[in-house]
C-alpha cells in the first residue's frame, strides 16, 4: 500500500520524539542487565 499523501512524512517529530524515548529506556535496560551480569559473575 502506497501513502500518496503531499508533504506527508513517516518520520514525524512526533514518532521521532517517541523513538528517543525508546531508545533511552532500551540504553537503561541494557546497562542495568550488564550490571546485573557483573554482580553475578563476583
Amino acid at each position: 500500500m502506497k501513502c500518496d499523501y503531499k508533504n506527508f512524512e513517516l518520520n514525524s517529530p512526533a514518532i521521532r520524539a517517541e523513538q528517543e524515548v525508546i531508545f533511552l529506556l532500551q540504553e537503561k535496560s541494557i546497562l542495568n542487565i550488564e550490571k546485573i551480569k557483573k554482580r553475578d559473575e563476583k
